[in-house]
């Protein structure tokens, strides 16, 4: 069974957790940027005009401040955190087990930051979540990005052939495991953790093909095949659409 280890992440690790989004092959910006910018209230104008090296900069001296702010709360946070995920794992890495058919004996590491958006890295089995939530809010997106680790351990035994780096934005494997999420939040026991009516991206949510919410396909696609079925089915409907499901990717 994998783990799961709780760490506040250093001034350094908060603000590249951020700085990230706004690196040179990000441009042009889209939706992630503009709503870590209306967060922080960043001037999304300006950071388009600098160049990389002015941006980080940029970041750096706005949210040093913010780090220092809420330090003590991040750390009263981590330890709240790990004590509800604890008394709750079993029940959540055995349904990620059962759904899946696969197990992750890894230790994955959740970085408890100030980021509004929470990234995962899957080669380096670690992820963030944001504090500034409730406790319960917090472990929901854990769920969210545990989902993640065993979803791409699976497609990777479902299709061999895979290349990781489609695993990444803006490919259309990407967007497939974000949108996924609502299904496997809510056609499985992971929907008692789920508080949010969208589990995954919102702008997901109103998104309609040949009359027919493109979620509510998941959710049925899902509910008529397994795991590995549901993969293939999923990614069929992806690919036969592929022009439309492109203008979700940014």
């Amino acid at each position: 069974m994998a783990e799961v280890v709780f760490k506040v992440l250093s001034k350094k690790e908060c603000i590249s957790s951020i700085t990230q989004f706004f690196c040179t092959s990000c441009k042009p910006f889209g939706r992630m940027q503009e709503y870590i910018a209306y967060n922080f209230n960043l001037d999304l104008a300006k950071l388009e005009k600098l160049d990389e090296e002015e941006r980080i900069a940029f970041l750096n001296e706005v949210l040093s401040p913010v780090y220092h702010s809420c330090l003590k709360k991040m750390e009263q946070k981590r330890e709240e955190i790990e004590k509800l995920f604890n008394e709750n794992k079993e029940k959540i890495f055995s349904t990620l087990e059962n759904v899946f058919g696969c197990k992750l004996n890894r230790t994955i590491t959740c970085g408890v930051m100030f980021n509004t958006t929470c990234p995962r890295y899957l080669s380096e089995f670690a992820f963030e979540v944001n504090y500034n939530t409730s406790n319960e809010q917090m472990l929901e997106t854990i769920i969210h990005e545990l989902i993640h680790f065993y979803y791409f351990e699976k497609w990777k035994e479902v299709f061999p052939d895979y290349d990781e780096s489609t695993f990444e934005c803006p490919h259309l494997i990407w967007l497939l495991s974000e949108m996924s999420i609502e299904p496997l939040f809510k056609k499985t026991a992971l929907n008692s953790f789920c508080l949010s009516p969208y589990p995954a991206y919102n702008y997901f949510y109103g998104e309609c093909l040949f009359g027919e919410n493109v979620m509510e396909k998941l959710n049925t696609l899902f509910s008529n095949n397994n795991i590995t079925s549901y993969f293939k089915e999923a990614l069929k409907y992806i690919y036969e659409n592929e022009d439309f499901f492109r203008n979700l990717t940014n």
